[in-house]
């Protein structure tokens, strides 16, 4: 693809993200909506009423949190759920997380789902990408369902700026740190969701000197940002808050590269790039180049690196993909990380 070719799928992206929410034009931003939160009751517990094996709620406690948009509190829950395929998790609850990250929040859909577990010796969360929902994890759910851990699912307003979202992610799992018995934890993020794990193991080590022991797996994630996504700024930015995070040389990235990651911590980069990519002058999973999804700046060198050849959708039921995850997902280390 030449660079004339980058430079046109650029500006049909930023078009179609501002066609999502509104006209286009040269307005300027719209204020980035931030959350102040603060601990909230132990959430109340969601079963399905005919499911009786549903594992115990392990994260009971919620949050109460204030947009800056609007100055209205929220609740955002942990929760129990037998289905990631459940009517909540649809298309039109996605393009609502995507492009109205407040009624997002207002509707009460943000939160931890814990999903039924054959065990609870480690904590898997999965972080899907934008537009995205639980629901897109069900191939590599299935597949990781007999291994010794339990799995939970982050759901949240995926247009949201990539720092709430992590901020949100962090503060759950600070109010939830003692419930969870020191339990070793594994981040899964896809796409941008594999920043919003980097991000929230940062932010979790500034607030605290111990944490359990954790391990972030990113799977096709835009580590040095989207060229595409540059190009929404000449647009009018009714586009989601999330488009200008993931922009080339964004605040958001610049953050991200210049903090730490915790002493100890183990990352696992997955990357993807499909086959009839090869011999073009950006090659790619078909979203992201596959330079930016293995950048490796001195603050986020990665335990291990792991190339693929799939798509960006097709990285989540890969079977090479979810046979690495497996390995994972079994016994290591049980002792504490130190800040």
């Amino acid at each position: 693809m030449q660079r004339s070719s980058v430079v046109v799928f650029g500006i049909l992206f930023a078009m179609m993200l501002a066609a999502g929410c509104g006209a286009f034009g040269t307005a300027s931003r719209l204020p980035v909506m931030t959350l102040g939160c603060v601990p909230d009751d132990p959430a109340r517990t969601k079963v399905h009423p005919s499911d009786s094996a549903v594992n115990a709620l392990v994260m009971p406690h919620g949050l109460l949190c204030t947009a800056s948009s609007s100055g209205e509190a929220y609740r955002v829950s942990s929760r129990l759920t037998v289905d990631i395929s459940r009517d909540m998790f649809t298309n039109t609850s996605k393009k609502l997380g995507a492009f109205d990250a407040e009624q997002f929040l207002m509707q009460e859909q943000v939160g931890l789902f814990q999903a039924p577990s054959l065990g609870e010796r480690k904590i898997l969360i999965y972080i899907n990408g934008f537009n995205g929902s639980p629901a897109d994890w069900r191939a590599m759910y299935a597949s990781l369902y007999d291994v010794d851990v339990l799995h939970v699912f982050y759901n949240y307003p995926t247009g949201a700026s990539l720092e709430t979202s992590a901020t949100l992610l962090a503060d759950l799992l600070s109010v939830n740190m003692e419930s969870m018995g020191g339990r070793p934890i594994i981040l899964l993020g896809h796409s941008q969701g594999g920043l919003v794990a980097l991000r929230t193991v940062q932010l979790l080590a500034h607030r605290s000197a111990r944490l359990p022991e954790t391990h972030v797996i990113t799977l096709a994630s835009p580590l040095k940002g989207s060229v595409s996504a540059s190009y929404a700024r000449f647009f009018r930015p009714l586009s989601p808050d999330v488009v200008m995070d993931i922009a080339e040389g964004s605040r958001f990235l610049e953050r991200l590269h210049a903090s730490p990651l915790p002493r100890g911590m183990r990352y696992s980069l997955v990357a993807a790039i499909r086959k009839d990519a090869e011999g073009v002058s950006a090659p790619g999973d078909g979203v992201f180049a596959f330079g930016s999804q293995t950048y490796v700046p001195g603050s986020l060198k990665p335990t291990s690196v792991f190339p693929v050849y799939t798509s960006h959708r097709g990285i989540l039921k890969d079977k090479d993909v979810c046979r690495f995850v497996r390995t994972v997902c079994t016994p290591f280390r049980s002792d504490v990380v130190q800040k």
